[in-house]
């Protein structure tokens, strides 16, 4: 046995002040008075500027749909997505690809009837925002494709080994599934 000195703390008396004490802060927490700030910041932040007015008419949406549809239509008929798919599902995303850059055509007539210039272009800011992110997507697994393709196929030692350093070498780009 061990010698053991009688404490007059002993691990009851100190849960239950433990308790005590996180029951008061509580109390005063909610007890307490508001700021009138509820969002918590570290630093300094500069005031938001307010947005400036812009007036959105029939052009700004016709050609802001235009740019969207022809944005639609490059991703579809990217390499990165179309290399991915063969046969029948690639028939049906070229249809897509095809349908969407007839809507780009087909909204053209409407922007230049209200005096203005039709888009030609990808959006920018979704491209940007949401386009590359798809086309990064499909290149990882075109990556990755490759890579069990090769690993998958090798048979003998030397192949195996070449199929190894492929993968070390092409690890960093393939998605973990």
């Amino acid at each position: 046995m061990t010698n053991q000195k009688n404490s007059p703390i002993s691990r009851r008396t100190l849960l239950r002040s433990g308790g005590a004490v996180v029951a008061s802060g509580v109390v005063l927490a909610a007890c307490g008075g508001s700021t009138g700030n509820t969002v918590t910041r570290i630093g300094d932040q500069p005031a938001s500027q307010p947005l400036a007015d812009v007036k959105i008419d029939d052009v700004v949406l016709l050609r802001t749909a235009q740019s969207v549809e022809k944005m639609v239509a490059d991703i579809l008929s990217d390499t990165r997505i179309t290399s991915l798919l063969s046969g029948e599902n690639a028939t049906i995303v070229a249809a897509f690809a095809a349908a969407h850059q007839r809507h780009v055509s087909d909204i053209a007539p409407l922007v230049t009837s209200r005096g203005a210039e039709s888009v030609n272009e990808p959006n920018a800011k979704l491209m940007t925002a949401y386009g590359n992110t798809v086309l990064d997507l499909m290149r990882k697994a075109q990556i990755n494709r490759m890579c069990s393709q090769h690993f998958s196929d090798s048979k003998h030692w030397s192949q195996q080994r070449i199929s190894i350093q492929c993968r070390l070498l092409l690890s960093p780009l393939c998605v973990q599934t």
